[in-house]
């Protein structure tokens, strides 16, 4: 009696299936946090809404809020879906239905008073007059963002100089 030794085809579907598994949890959520890139100034959940489009013309009035998983990279902010978009992206997968980054160099940032009832909510007017208004979890939450956003928005010309809000 002669002994067959395993086919090859069996072999390769039992290293494909461990190959896929391992795949799937490379990008389970649980794993997320362990995730960093080094040019991220800050990242967290806020509500968004747009209010004015390019050129000051009105386009978010009507728009709902939508709740976005924010990252901060040098002069972009990045808004996404969730966290897992975020990491997804920010290892070069595309995003599905990704919004391209709002530029803040250069930007106006302060706390939103008179635009919304929400609280802390902080009003963001990019170079191009396009206007978003952004929630925060609670005051602090608000403060480090409008702090965050005003570091980075510097164009390097204002880079180095005093600021009124830095005294």
């Amino acid at each position: 009696m002669v002994k067959h030794p395993r086919p090859i085809i069996l072999e390769s579907l039992e290293t494909l299936r461990a190959q896929e598994e391992a795949r799937s949890k490379r990008h389970s959520t649980s794993e997320l946090g362990t995730i960093t890139f080094s040019n991220v100034r800050r990242e967290g959940w806020l509500h968004s809404k747009q209010i004015l489009t390019e050129k000051g013309k009105l386009g978010g009035s009507m728009r709902p809020w939508k709740r976005v998983f924010s990252v901060l990279r040098s002069h972009s902010l990045f808004l996404y879906k969730d966290k897992r978009e975020a990491v997804l992206h920010g290892a070069g997968a595309p995003g599905q239905d990704h919004q391209p980054p709002i530029c803040i160099g250069g930007c106006l940032v302060d706390i939103a008073y008179s635009e919304t009832k929400r609280k802390h909510t902080l009003r963001l007017t990019t170079q191009d007059y396009c206007e978003y208004l952004l929630q925060a979890e609670d005051r602090e939450d608000m403060l480090a963002w409008i702090r965050v956003i005003r570091e980075n928005s510097k164009t390097d010309t204002e880079v180095g100089s005093p600021t009124p809000w830095s005294q």
